[in-house]
């Protein structure tokens, strides 16, 4: 459904680049149309992907799932607790160990920071190079390089995420997808675009060099996920 989805980006935003590329000054009111565009479709596939949701839960039969309840929720075969009885149904079930799930949460904060910082410094690492040896394939070959470290890092904290997820010792399956989740995001988006923020914001640098950093950075992020 994603995948399909991007087609509706793809295609006119490889026509509003080479337009770009081909006529610079078109760029003032073609990238405000853009991102007026990427606003609405955004907006449109969240609620395309609801009717979707729906569809294939009516299909499988599952629709009465999307409606329940934390208490209705089945504990995880993997969360560890202390067998109590339920005050309000009077059922058997395991009590929540919030501290321990804080406590990891919390402990798994400074990896992040640490792996930002590498990928910060390799992005600087990488622009000092490109300002070294200045032409379009060198810009080309640096910024792979540099897509691929994003890659690795990325790999590695995706590792590391599940890990400390793991031992946040969930009780339902929905807050640990949603811990899962946070992570994963955090994680991803700094570290793929943090150097295009950077580019843009700060450096002010030609549209051309990020054309370079997005290309390498969707390049390896699919060889990835190959």
């Amino acid at each position: 459904f994603y995948t399909c989805y991007l087609l509706v980006l793809a295609i006119p935003g490889l026509l509003v680049m080479i337009f770009i590329l081909k006529d610079s000054s078109t760029a003032a009111y073609l990238l405000p149309a853009w991102v007026i565009y990427n606003s609405l479709c955004s907006t449109l596939v969240v609620e395309k992907w609801k009717r979707k949701a729906a569809e294939i839960a009516t299909r499988w039969g599952t629709l009465e799932l999307l409606d329940q309840t934390i208490e209705q929720k089945v504990l995880r075969s993997e969360f560890i607790g202390n067998e109590i009885i339920n005050q309000t149904t009077g059922a058997l079930t395991k009590d929540n160990t919030k501290s321990k799930t804080s406590f990891y949460f919390i402990l798994s904060s400074p990896i992040l920071i640490l792996l930002m910082a590498a990928v910060v410094g390799t992005f600087l690492g990488t622009q000092q190079l490109i300002a070294q040896q200045p032409g379009t394939i060198m810009s080309m070959v640096i910024s792979t390089l540099n897509g691929i470290i994003i890659a690795i890092l990325n790999f590695v904290y995706q590792k590391l995420a599940r890990y400390f997820v793991d031992k946040e010792n969930h009780k339902y399956t929905y807050t640990y997808e949603k811990s899962l989740i946070f992570k994963s995001f955090l994680s991803l988006f700094f570290n793929s675009y943090l150097g295009i923020f950077y580019l843009i914001f700060i450096k002010n640098v030609e549209l051309e060099k990020v054309y370079f950093n997005l290309i390498s950075i969707l390049v390896t992020k699919q060889a990835t996920s190959i």
